[in-house]
């Protein structure tokens, strides 16, 4: 895990959008005031904006909306994930079912 603005994590939706994945920083403030606390810190999944340089505010497929500088990147596989992220992420644009 390292402490920089979000990057591509190298998978990509169907809409062509990188996502990456991120955790809320320990003792962040989230959007309704409260601190981070570390049943808060499960793994998000945001698509990342086009043409934006540097630290950007995300909103998760979930829907929490994410300030610059409050999460922190995670590398890999690694983490609780956000279910309600993965059952809305897009799938990988290879995954159609063959025809019959």
């Amino acid at each position: 895990m390292r402490e920089s603005s979000p990057e591509p994590a190298g998978q990509q939706p169907v809409s062509g959008a990188p996502i990456v994945r991120v955790r809320l920083r320990r003792g962040a403030v989230m959007p309704t005031g409260r601190v981070a606390g570390e049943s808060d810190r499960q793994v998000h999944l945001a698509p990342l904006p086009a043409g934006v340089d540097g630290p950007v505010r995300l909103v998760a497929f979930c829907g929490l909306v994410i300030q610059p500088g409050t999460v922190d990147v995670v590398e890999g596989m690694s983490g609780m994930p956000c279910t309600v992220c993965l059952l809305r992420s897009p799938g990988p644009a290879n995954t159609a079912a063959p025809a019959p």
